[in-house]
């Protein structure tokens, strides 16, 4: 019988911001630092599958960086990609876990959903579409 005057006390799990996707790409990106650099699609997939042994589709990046912006982890400008003081302080977080390089994704995932860790506010207008990443054609190297 169901008691009215009980509360649910059930608890309640936090909706997570980001994804497992999105701690996949900002784990790719190690290869960048505080300067901004050009994008490099291969390389971030390159370390995406090494890190995870499947391939990130270019739109999967796309969102993921754009989520990284809005958090103030990540700056485009001009097709360059940079950490931001704040992506650069979680990154070495995550590099100072335990854990092997298969853990390296499930860590950033924990890591960037941690109440602990604390977000730059970013306007709407610093944050890049990424759209430019769109037009480029990536061949996976899939035989038909």
């Amino acid at each position: 019988m169901i008691n009215p005057f009980k509360k649910d006390i059930a608890p309640q799990k936090k909706q997570r911001f980001f994804t497992s996707v999105d701690a996949w790409v900002f784990a790719s990106l190690w290869s960048y630092d505080s300067e901004l650099k050009d994008i490099d699609l291969w390389e971030i997939i390159a370390r995406g599958d090494t890190l995870n042994h499947s391939v990130l589709q270019i739109e999967e990046i796309v969102e993921a960086l754009k989520k990284l912006q809005e958090k103030g982890l990540l700056i485009i400008k001009h097709e360059k990609l940079a950490f931001t003081k704040t992506g650069l302080l979680i990154k070495d977080r995550i590099l100072k876990r335990k854990g092997g390089l298969f853990s390296i994704v499930s860590n950033t995932e924990s890591i960037l959903n941690s109440t602990r860790t604390k977000f730059e506010t970013v306007s709407s207008g610093e944050i890049s579409s990424c759209e430019f990443l769109l037009s480029h054609e990536i061949n996976y190297g899939i035989r038909k």
